[in-house]
């Protein structure tokens, strides 16, 4: 296994707010949003072709940016690609991100490489991932992650059967007629190892515009993060481990055997990190066509 760069926010402080903590503050936001997106796995096995979405982040209320989802499914192999451009402090924070996901559906699905680029004001970040029958087979990090004390060590046994973010999605909802608030899911995005898990918390109405013929009452699931290995031992994750509140609203579309997120809201000590569906599109193998507007 060769693995690249592995080796070797927010904060308020009289009156201003410290550029590295509201990016580390993004990144794991961003990071939880993309876990909670689409089943394409059973959108698979129900013949749908693909899924395009349109999100709005928000932070404390105003409007942010946006998160887009798209997933096209050929035959056995599935690609997933999401963007996120995010704006605050009347642009003085820029965060970019992009990432892509290619693998295989059968009994299960498998992942095969996930990349992600992202980019912070100045600074910028690459990592890409192969898999190789559900174990790391490589990683390259640009920039390479650098040593210390603080960083719990990436070992081997960590990077054995992972999923990046985008392929831990289709696990997590395996179709409309079940409650998709269960489970756990052992994820690795290029840097980080970390465990996430669902639980029950109810139901919650959707609301929509104009009539998609769907159910407008969703299932709210809270979502625990734990860190494994990769990360530092710092504040932002440690709030992050023992957040109690992050939420997502997962919508059942039973005419596609498959959930779509309605809302995931993550809340910080300077304000609430919310991303809310706005339009969603699912196209069926014979181009029949599923129209969801919130």
């Amino acid at each position: 296994m060769r693995i690249h760069g592995l080796d070797g926010g927010q904060r308020r402080r009289h009156g201003w707010i410290r550029s590295s903590q509201l990016r580390r503050r993004c990144f794991a936001a961003s990071g939880v949003a993309a876990m909670v997106a689409f089943s394409v796995a059973d959108a698979a096995a129900q013949d749908v072709r693909s899924v395009k979405a349109r999100y709005d982040v928000s932070f404390a209320g105003v409007s942010v940016g946006d998160f887009t989802f798209d997933s096209e499914i050929d035959g056995r192999r599935y690609t997933i690609s999401s963007a996120t451009n995010v704006k605050l402090l009347l642009g003085a924070f820029n965060w970019t991100s992009q990432s892509v996901t290619h693998g295989v559906v059968g009994k299960g699905v498998v992942p095969e490489a996930f990349e992600l680029k992202y980019r912070s004001n100045r600074k910028k970040a690459r990592t890409a991932v192969r898999f190789v029958r559900g174990d790391v087979a490589s990683v390259d990090s640009h920039p390479p992650v650098k040593p210390s004390r603080r960083r719990v060590p990436l070992k081997p046994e960590h990077l054995k059967g992972v999923m990046d973010p985008m392929t831990a999605i289709m696990a997590m909802t395996r179709g409309a007629k079940r409650n998709p608030c269960e489970g756990s899911f052992d994820v690795f995005e290029g840097r980080v190892r970390f465990k996430l898990s669902l639980e029950a918390k109810g139901k919650r109405p959707i609301a929509e515009r104009g009539n998609s013929g769907q159910p407008r009452v969703g299932y709210l699931c809270r979502i625990r993060f734990t860190p494994i290995a990769g990360h530092k031992r710092d504040k932002t994750v440690e709030q992050m481990a023992h957040n109690n509140d992050i939420e997502v609203v997962l919508r059942p579309v039973p005419k596609a055997d498959l959930f779509v997120p309605y809302q995931i809201t993550v809340p910080t000590g300077y304000g609430t990190v919310a991303i809310t569906s706005r339009q969603v599109e699912i196209i069926g193998e014979r181009r029949e066509r599923i129209a969801l507007s919130h």
